[in-house]
């Protein structure tokens, strides 16, 4: 397999990116959306490929002023990121990700890209994996370090040396909307991934009910954190761009499915943006809270008032969302692809 990457700075990869599809190459692209900055000063934009729909933040950020909104807090301090049973829940989710591995491998090697705190790691290596994660962040990596035996690298994939091994598994859990460049991602992951091995991949879905609802108040919209939108299309045409062929796709996620959908009605009944998320956030893992005390503490009164009735709306709305638009986030399983 080929790889066409470009030799130039992190700064010129991403402004080049406003303008070029990093899916199909296409260099037209339209408006598709814009949102308001929390500061209040100014707005974000995104773009949409007219070739592909791959949706993009147009704004030209520096790996430096991403990282601004990666504070401690995202992470979570004294690694836990939400109050007593949202945070026994989480951690049921990723092992629950580690035994759905297992069933679908034997125990091997594996490499989680983005693997934070390290809990599905963890849970892989109790189960006979040999483990290895990436993480992007080093406050984030300090977490799973913790954790005992865990092999963390700090920075992208493609920082890992030249002479490290390959893997029988890789996963990419909500990963790809990070990066400005998903593309190069993959691209390093098909030379790391065996020719038998198994790639596992999950992204928010621009396409999705969900997401249409929400429009500008969609819960996985996330920016400018969030800089790369794709599609069950466009993760589609990625993969097989780099070198894979996608084998299944689930398209319900009772880990950010229903949630997801019930904070974006929240959100667009005009509740103050994500309140119920940040409630149920530990004190240490809240970023801002939006509003003021008392005000907040009236709209979250209000939204448990009204939990009975939207939250068995959500959990419908997300199966219909599953059933007819792909679902709000896809998991995609994917093999290298065979060279004729």
């Amino acid at each position: 397999m080929s790889s066409n990457r470009r030799d130039s700075s992190p700064r010129s990869q991403i402004a080049e990116q406003r303008d070029t599809c990093r899916v199909c190459g296409c260099n037209s692209a339209a408006p598709y959306l814009s949102v308001p900055r929390d500061a209040g000063d100014g707005r974000w934009c995104l773009r949409s490929c007219r070739g592909c729909s791959f949706v993009w933040l147009g704004e030209a950020l520096a790996p430096d002023e991403l990282a601004a909104h990666y504070p401690p807090e995202y992470y979570g301090r004294e690694n836990g990121r939400f109050r007593g049973v949202g945070e026994a829940f989480e951690t049921w989710c990723r092992r629950l990700r580690a035994r759905s591995i297992t069933r679908l491998r034997a125990p091997g090697s594996i490499l989680d890209v983005g693997c934070g705190r390290g809990v599905m790691l963890a849970a892989l290596r109790d189960r006979g994996w040999r483990v290895r994660g990436t993480e992007l962040s080093a406050c984030a990596a300090r977490r799973a370090r913790h954790v005992p035996r865990l092999d963390v690298h700090v920075g992208d994939i493609s920082t890992l040396r030249p002479g490290d091994e390959t893997f029988d598994v890789v996963t990419l859990w909500h990963v790809l909307e990070h990066l400005p460049d998903a593309r190069d991602c993959l691209e390093h992951v098909r030379e790391r991934i065996k020719p038998d091995g198994l790639l596992v991949v999950a992204v928010p879905n621009i396409d999705s009910l969900e997401a249409r609802l929400g429009g500008p108040h969609w819960f996985h919209l996330d920016l400018p954190r969030h800089v790369s939108h794709l599609s069950v299309r466009t993760l589609d045409r990625l993969l097989r761009a780099v070198g894979f062929t996608p084998v299944k796709m689930k398209r319900f996620s009772l880990e950010y499915g229903p949630y997801g959908m019930l904070q974006t009605l929240l959100n667009r009944m005009g509740f103050a943006h994500n309140l119920l998320y940040n409630a149920l956030k530990a004190p240490g893992a809240r970023m801002r809270w939006p509003i003021g005390r008392w005000h907040g503490a009236l709209q979250l009164g209000a939204t448990l008032l009204l939990l009975p009735l939207l939250a068995p709306l959500a959990a419908l709305l997300h199966l219909l969302d599953g059933l007819a638009f792909g679902g709000s986030c896809i998991e995609i399983h994917a093999v290298p692809t065979r060279e004729q």
